[in-house]
């Protein structure tokens, strides 16, 4: 053999060396599938937490209480639910997805209520803090 030669070992053809399917692998794939819980439906108004931050989401873009690029995040939505002793939720229903439902009216207009509130008492802060920085230039 001379050194520009090279061995090349055999190799077999892609589909052989790809392992087939076992009925193992199917049947627990089938498993899998039957496996699967039923969950219970929540009543009429009402959501998860989650689907509760995608509603609002698109209602404060509606509003045009929220820029088009951010969006609720269900983080805080949570909070609410924890620390928000006005927020409308209550415990789910056994067998629910999730742990709390959000009713989607209440929810909706307390937050839009809330926001406006904050927005408010920003305004304000600011006028104040600008009526302010105004007199103590003039001194």
């Amino acid at each position: 053999m001379t050194p520009t030669e090279v061995e090349v070992p055999e190799t077999k053809p892609a589909a052989a060396q790809k392992p087939k399917a076992t009925d193992k692998g199917e049947e627990k794939a089938t498993e899998k599938k039957a496996d699967k819980k039923e969950y219970t439906a929540l009543p009429d108004g009402f959501v998860a937490p989650v689907a509760f931050a995608k509603l609002l989401t698109a209602k404060l873009h509606e509003e045009k209480l929220l820029p088009e690029d951010e969006e609720v995040r269900p983080q805080v939505v949570y909070g609410y639910v924890k620390n928000g002793s006005e927020f409308p939720v209550k415990p789910s229903p056994e067998g629910a997805r999730s742990g709390h439902m959000v009713n989607v009216a209440e929810g909706l207009e307390w937050c839009i209520t809330r926001r406006k509130k904050t927005a408010e008492s920003k305004a304000k802060k600011a006028a104040e803090a600008a009526a302010t920085e105004g007199d103590s230039d003039s001194e």
